[in-house]
């Protein structure tokens, strides 16, 4: 488990490419590591679906098998909670508003 904020949450980044994923590219607003907002490794939360979704992308795009997970938005779509892994940002694009 994570102790402290991860140094970009508050941030916008864009998404790394990847030619499988839906929101390839995309702008991401990172709220912090997951197991640090939600309290537990993302691995546990096998009920959640952003968890569950995540799971089939790491394996699918072969992301590591770690806790470096962040819970964040992709920026226009709302209230559907979106995680990535930290070896996926691409660019710093701005801070949050």
């Amino acid at each position: 488990m994570h102790c402290e904020s991860h140094r970009l949450a508050g941030k916008v980044v864009r998404i790394r490419y990847h030619p499988e994923t839906m929101f390839s590219g995309a702008m991401y607003k990172i709220i912090d590591w997951y197991d640090l907002y939600i309290g537990e490794p993302w691995h546990a939360s096998y009920k959640c679906v952003p968890c569950m979704s995540y799971a089939i992308r790491r394996a699918d795009n072969g992301l590591p098998l770690d806790d470096n997970v962040l819970y964040g938005e992709i920026v226009g779509v709302i209230n559907q909670p979106h995680l990535i892994h930290e070896c996926e940002i691409y660019e710093i694009v701005q801070d949050a508003a």
